[in-house]
């Protein structure tokens, strides 16, 4: 082979193997992203579960008039291996998914994060409607706990109990 046929081969093993680097980080990247996402979906729907047990009247189990959650647990919205933990309870369920509920305060939240917690997904719960519910993430980067947003979000207008 002449010079320049190596050289368009090394030129080409080069291309390959940054593709194939570029590639491995992007699925790092997007199974990270994806984790976030389905801890995120998990926590709204308990959150919407809360939500939907508090608008229930007490003769259907529900809590409604109950503006404390005090006699709210998550085995009343299907979780099992409950336990109570101060202020909330947690929750370890089949995909290794931690989930605590927390009740110390109006600011309610739920909390799921992932065995190795990597990732969190918190979702606080601030009245009845479905625009009373915000969500906060977070994600390590290079061993930083990156949260978005950075504080706990403000109650939107109109959402109390």
């Amino acid at each position: 082979m002449g010079q320049q046929q190596l050289l368009l081969l090394v030129i080409g093993i080069v291309i390959v193997a940054l593709a194939v680097v570029v590639g491995i980080q992007q699925y790092g990247e997007g199974s990270q992203k994806a984790e976030v996402d389905r801890l995120t979906v998990e926590a709204v729907r308990m959150a919407t579960s809360a939500s939907a047990w508090r608008s229930t009247a007490v003769a259907f189990g529900g809590g409604r008039d109950d503006a404390s959650f005090a006699r709210f647990s998550l085995a009343n919205i299907g979780f099992d291996n409950v336990t109570v933990v101060g202020n909330g309870e947690i929750s370890a369920d089949a995909t290794s998914i931690r989930s605590v509920w927390n009740r110390s305060s109006a600011a309610t939240y739920v909390s799921v994060a992932n065995a190795a917690y990597t990732a969190e997904a918190q979702i606080y719960l601030y009245g009845p409607g479905p625009n009373c519910l915000a969500a906060r993430t977070r994600r390590t980067i290079g061993g930083v706990d990156v949260f978005t947003p950075a504080a706990a979000p403000a109650v939107p207008a109109g959402c109390t109990w």
